[in-house]
């Protein structure tokens, strides 16, 4: 499908077991030993991410690759990495353009505003189709509203009432406001991320900026005013003509922070529209495996997301060898909660699915119970 769309690219499929010169260029390229010290362990991605793996490369070289795309999200990625090639040097002919998403049926309901209503995308496919609408509208300076519903045909507030009010709000705003529906019962997917996003509330909207959520609208009573509100200091900050303003750097994005624990150890840690905690993932540059963050008392902990602690949700480890603990617990997968290939035993998949859904979306899951206050002897840091 993705070949039919973008026919000014070429793609191949590299079958990494399809014998010895596709198994010495994967090695070149991507593949790592595992970090599991066990015999029955499988190469894995040199970055530390899940397949698949997609390359990207550019003629008439090759190699190295210009770009990667791993884990989950990695087709959404790479499609939005060709939509901005095809933008700036790739165009396809104006008779092969295709045509523009249509608004879904629920935009056209009732609601207040001007005329103009904006086109709502749909989210199917949970924090996946999030982070592409997130990478979209950060890469516009948009602001991304995203609307929670239950069912097609929405909730007993009245769901298509409320997805034509947004439409008429977000109308108002042009270009610098973006929105999409996320029916909490279209997939399961959906359905986990608003578990981790703690999505109680229909209709519940979301806004974020930047990457992050900066404000929440719940309930039907009074919607379009309440969404005025909370867009309205945003878009006094970036116009529509404009792009947004940069969001507060994350103090506690970088290899080695100052920041207290005090934020990280509340109770309401990664909850929409909270402050970012030392718990929560990097952002930035720095939102990759094997990020180093500071943990004051506690040592200096390494970011692993595939491989989240099973028991609080934590993506920070207290090194980088197989036996690690976390460093927010001090939960030990070695024996328990995770195959010879890294992947959750399947008494504990629903929970690594709703643990790496909150992780994808930026927040690491709320967990109250006791904190590991020092790292275990003869662990590296």
């Amino acid at each position: 499908a993705m070949a039919a769309r973008f026919p000014q690219f070429v793609f191949c499929a590299l079958d990494v077991e399809g014998g010895a010169p596709n198994e010495a260029l994967a090695w070149q390229q991507v593949l790592a030993k595992p970090v599991a010290r066990r015999e029955s362990s499988r190469p894995v991605l040199r970055s530390g991410a899940k397949w698949p793996c997609l390359t990207l490369h550019r003629a008439p070289g090759l190699l190295p690759a210009e770009e990667s795309f791993e884990d989950r999200d990695a087709l959404a990625a790479l499609k939005a990495k060709l939509v901005a090639l095809e933008g700036s040097e790739f165009p396809l002919p104006r008779k092969a353009a295709p045509a523009p998403v249509p608004a879904p049926a629920g935009a056209s309901g009732g609601g207040s505003g001007s005329g103009a209503r904006a086109s709502l995308g749909q989210l199917k496919r949970g924090a996946t189709d999030l982070k592409a609408a997130l990478g979209k509208a950060s890469a516009a300076g948009a602001v991304l509203v995203v609307a929670w519903v239950q069912g097609g045909d929405g909730d007993a507030a009245g769901g298509t009432s409320v997805l034509g009010e947004v439409a008429s709000v977000l109308g108002g705003y042009g270009a610098g406001v973006q929105g999409v529906v996320a029916d909490v019962g279209a997939s399961g997917a959906n359905g986990a991320l608003a578990a981790a996003l703690k999505v109680t509330t229909m209709p519940t909207l979301h806004v974020y900026q930047g990457m992050k959520v900066v404000s929440a609208v719940k309930g039907a009573d009074g919607l379009a005013a309440k969404l005025h509100k909370a867009l309205g200091p945003l878009a006094a900050q970036a116009p529509a003509a404009a792009p947004a303003a940069p969001a507060a750097a994350d103090p506690a994005s970088g290899p080695s922070t100052s920041t207290s624990t005090g934020a990280a150890d509340t109770a309401g840690e990664g909850a929409p529209g909270g402050p970012l905690t030392l718990w929560d993932p990097p952002t930035g540059k720095f939102a990759r495996p094997g990020t180093k963050r500071e943990f004051p008392g506690r040592g200096k902990g390494v970011y692993w997301p595939r491989m989240p602690c099973l028991r609080c949700g934590c993506p920070w480890w207290q090194g980088e060898d197989w036996d690690a603990q976390c460093m927010r617990c001090g939960w030990d997968c070695e024996a328990d909660g995770y195959d010879d290939d890294s992947n959750p035993l399947p008494q504990f998949k629903a929970k690594y699915d709703a643990i790496t859904a909150a992780l994808r979306a930026g927040r690491t899951p709320e967990w109250k119970g006791k904190l590991s206050t020092t790292p275990a002897k003869g662990r590296s840091k």
